[in-house]
């Protein structure tokens, strides 16, 4: 079993620290003789990679803000509608974590869903995709458990990985 990417595609609702592009600065040589002369350094062209990273999103809200109530245990708690682009064409299988690593005593799992077919580009609110089985949650159910935490803001992530396999004999993954 292998995964074909080194991460996982997430969403979330925290923002990511970033550093965005660097604004390139010309290099400027001072000499005492001559009048300031200011050379702009060439950099190599970067190799371009065929490589696209996966793509999980969600028609219900945007990376980083807050998960509608809808979609919690304060809620109607069903899953929210997710779409996915990118799957690499090797995939096998797709398997979809969402946990909570802000849980007081560990990362809270709240769904997982194993051996989705890697054609899927959605999943519906309120679904889980044909043919896909669920692993078992920190609530101890299989279905999806909403974000419900006991005190504070969250972060929730839904984690989507492409598997060379499909994930054969298991009985009520956690």
């Amino acid at each position: 079993m292998g995964v074909n990417h080194d991460r996982p595609s997430t969403l979330c609702l925290i923002p990511h620290l970033s550093s965005g592009p660097k604004e390139e600065k010309p290099e400027q040589i001072n000499q005492t003789t001559e009048p300031e002369v200011t050379i702009k350094v060439k950099e190599e062209p970067k190799e371009e990679s065929n490589e696209t990273n996966m793509n999980i999103t969600s028609p219900a809200f945007k990376n980083k803000e807050i998960i509608p109530v809808k979609y919690t245990c304060d809620g109607d708690n069903v899953n929210p509608p997710l779409m996915f682009e990118n799957i690499p064409n090797e995939s096998e299988s797709l398997v979809l974590i969402v946990d909570d690593p802000d849980a007081p005593a560990k990362t809270w799992v709240h769904w997982m869903v194993y051996n989705i077919d890697s054609a899927t580009t959605e999943i519906k609110e309120n679904s889980v995709p044909q043919g896909a089985s669920l692993g078992v949650n920190d609530f101890s159910r299989t279905n999806y458990g909403g974000p419900c935490p006991p005190s504070g803001t969250h972060r929730y992530f839904f984690k989507l990985y492409a598997l060379d396999t499909k994930l054969e004999g298991l009985q009520d993954p956690t």
